[in-house]
C-alpha cells in the first residue's frame, strides 16, 4: 500500500452535493478498500449504493 503523509489528504472532503466527511473517516474507507480485492471493492460499492437509497441514511437537507 502506497504511504501518504497526513498533510496530503484534506481533513474534510467536500462532495458534489455540499456535504462534508470529516478525513479521519475518509483515510480508514481509502484504507479498507485499497485492501480488498476487486470482488470485495464491487460488493462495497454494491452495498453503499444500496445504503444511499435507504432514508433513515440521506442526510436532511434544507428545502431552498
Amino acid at each position: 500500500m502506497e504511504e501518504t503523509s497526513d498533510d496530503a489528504i484534506p481533513e474534510e472532503k467536500t462532495y458534489y452535493k455540499g456535504g462534508t466527511v470529516k478525513g479521519g473517516m475518509i483515510r480508514e474507507i481509502e484504507t479498507i478498500v485499497a485492501t480488498m480485492n476487486e470482488d470485495g471493492r464491487e460488493a462495497l460499492l454494491r452495498h453503499a449504493r444500496e445504503l444511499a437509497q435507504i432514508p433513515a441514511y440521506q442526510k436532511e437537507t434544507e428545502s431552498l
